[in-house]
């Protein structure tokens, strides 16, 4: 109930907690109270390049890395944004 699409293709707990879900239509983020979905935006250079969610993942300095059809980004906790 609430995700972007209801096959979840990718499920990541980052370092603080936070649920991350990939979908075919979406990236989901689940903070135990509510979710929050992001979608791609042409219009949006911050959004999501694609919606396609291959993998989600954090490396060695708590950055969140999103695997999409387009473009690689990393998501950026202060702007709640994505950078390609």
């Amino acid at each position: 109930e609430g995700l972007s699409q209801s096959t979840a293709k990718v499920i990541f707990r980052d370092h603080i907690g936070m649920l991350w879900i990939g979908t075919k239509e979406g990236l989901n983020r689940y903070d135990g109270y509510e979710i929050k979905t992001y979608y791609h935006d042409s219009k949006d250079k911050k959004s999501l390049p694609n919606n396609n969610i291959l993998f989600i993942l954090e490396d060695s300095l708590q950055n969140l890395w999103i695997g999409t059809d387009g473009p690689l980004c990393k998501y950026d906790r202060q702007s709640d944004s994505f950078i390609q």
